[in-house]
């Protein structure tokens, strides 16, 4: 599978607000945490290995904290605070 450029759903969107027709896009991720919990060393008999590493280099939260950190979206603050109140909430 290949993946989609950058601006992939962007164009999709597009032509769904455009009213050209329902669109479909699918978004491959990798559960690096642990199954049954927040940590990272808990597998329960799955074995990851090296790649783990490979997706966690591809973790999408990552990359859109570093993406909006780079256009001065947000401050590292934020981001903290944002987190702050994501582990409140669960």
């Amino acid at each position: 599978m290949t993946p989609a450029p950058p601006q992939a759903a962007e164009e999709l969107i597009d032509f769904s607000r455009n009213n050209q027709g329902p669109i479909f896009m699918e978004a491959i991720s990798y559960r690096w945490r642990g199954h049954v919990g927040y940590r990272e060393d808990i597998d329960v008999g799955v074995k990851r290995g090296k790649e783990l590493w490979k997706w966690r280099d591809r973790d999408p939260v990552g990359r859109l904290k570093d993406a909006m950190l780079s256009f001065g979206m947000i401050t590292d603050a934020d981001f903290n605070l944002i987190n702050r109140e994501l582990d409140i909430l669960v």
